[in-house]
């Protein structure tokens, strides 16, 4: 069961789990325990503009291999 609830952690607890305000977290309980997973941002490398980049030029062998056969 995926129940998503907004808690308030104290500000001590914030700075040793190292999250902000608005970031997301997991709490797990069950046998008497509750654990804490933060979720890891994912940063961007950068290397966005080499998919549309490579798709065009792909295209563009595709259709001049193609066409130019014939």
């Amino acid at each position: 069961m995926n129940d998503r609830k907004i808690i308030a952690l104290p500000d001590n607890l914030k700075t040793q789990l190292g999250v902000t305000s608005g970031s997301k977290i997991e709490v797990l309980t069950g046998h008497g325990e509750a654990q804490i997973k933060v979720a890891k941002e994912v940063q961007s490398t950068g290397w966005r503009w080499l998919s549309p980049i490579l798709t065009f030029l792909t295209t563009v062998g595709f259709v001049a291999y193609f066409f130019g056969a014939q």
